[in-house]
């Protein structure tokens, strides 16, 4: 009995052993083939993700490559139409400065009246047959009152007005009112016999004043004679640094590079907002 029991106990410990080694042989097989399994799915989705990331970065670098193409072809046609834009400018700025000294030349008996006369003398210089007032008369012989010589240079300012900036029409077009008015009243005194002096206008003297200040107005004139000139002078000093200013393209200047500022911001949003996309689609 003992050598069947010895038999049978050896027989279990080999199925033991063999069972064993079977399991541990089916592990290993298990494993290598969970791991290889696992590597090529790893593989699989890495080429995937390489795929896709690929062309992300190329419809990325599309996108802003043409975003950088249009931002260069807009800030080409800015300039082009700046450049187009200043040369109308210039044109406008000859223009009214010529119109400046057609106003001034056909005011010139007026302001002749004004600068060398004290105004105790108005009245008197105006008497029949006097030079001043032959000399004012002939004057308006050859053309008719300022205001109606004036006409046709509003006109032509006016029809440049686009191209000229609101300082300098605003300028420009008080300048007119004030010799206007001054030559009204000396248009009036012709009829009446008195001539009001300008500074004692309460009209003209408020549009002096809204422009250079009662002490400026107070300090250019003197006690005695009240020239209308210093004043005329004064305007057209700020007219002639306003037409420099447009001539040196500052201010067109200064409009372009707003245009361009605000051009590249765009273009940086839109940049931002792709790169943005791009995250996006590459978290998921």
């Amino acid at each position: 009995m003992s050598s069947q029991a010895d038999a049978i106990a050896h027989v279990t410990w080999q199925l033991v052993l063999i069972l064993g080694g079977v399991q541990t042989v089916l592990l290993a097989l298990f494993g290598w083939l969970g791991r290889f399994s696992l590597g090529k799915i790893l593989e699989r989705e890495r080429a995937k993700l390489e795929l896709q990331n690929g062309t992300a970065v190329t419809e990325l670098k599309g996108r802003l490559d043409r975003s950088l193409s249009a931002t260069a072809a807009a800030l080409a046609n800015l300039a082009s139409s700046h450049q187009a834009v200043q040369e109308k400018r210039l044109t406008a700025v000859s223009i009214l400065w010529a119109e400046l000294i057609k106003i001034r030349e056909a005011a010139s008996p007026g302001l002749v009246f004004f600068d060398l006369l004290a105004p105790e003398e108005y009245d008197n210089s105006l008497r029949s047959n006097s030079t001043i007032r032959s000399m004012i008369e002939k004057q308006r012989g050859d053309g008719g009152t300022l205001e109606r010589k004036m006409y046709p240079v509003l006109v032509a300012v006016d029809s440049q007005r686009p191209f000229l900036t609101d300082e300098l029409v605003g300028l420009f077009s008080l300048y007119r009112q004030i010799l206007g008015r001054a030559m009204w009243l000396l248009e009036e005194g012709l009829g009446t016999g008195h001539v009001t002096a300008w500074h004692e206008d309460k009209n003209l003297k408020k549009i002096i004043e809204s422009l250079i200040g009662a002490q400026e107005l107070e300090r250019i004139t003197s006690p005695t004679m009240k020239s209308l000139t210093p004043v005329l002078v004064i305007i057209e000093t700020r007219i002639h640094n306003e037409c420099q200013s447009i001539m040196l393209g500052r201010a067109a200047t200064e409009t372009a590079l707003a245009e361009g500022h605000r051009l590249m911001r765009l273009a940086d949003e839109m940049q931002a907002q792709t790169r943005t996309e791009a995250h996006d689609r590459w978290a998921q």
